[in-house]
């Protein structure tokens, strides 16, 4: 996040507090994410996507938040 800017949830982009953010691993660190597959996502979205999704489904189809933000099944 980009000093001065107001945090935001990288999958919804809506702004919330930087404390109510938590670290979505992109690529799944059980199939080899890092610390540069980390996005930051408010709570309701991440959990979300981890109920929607399992790990290699994950890893293998949405491993952006780029690729997260055009699943069906995650649209409104």
């Amino acid at each position: 996040m980009e000093s001065g800017l107001e945090p935001y949830c990288a999958l919804c982009l809506r702004v919330v507090p930087e404390r109510l953010l938590t670290k979505h691993h992109c690529l799944p660190k059980s199939k080899g994410g890092t610390t540069e597959h980390i996005a930051l996502l408010c709570g309701m979205c991440h959990s979300m996507v981890h109920t929607t999704f399992e790990n290699r489904t994950l890893a293998r189809e949405y491993a952006s938040v780029e690729d997260l933000r055009e699943a069906a099944e995650l649209q409104p």
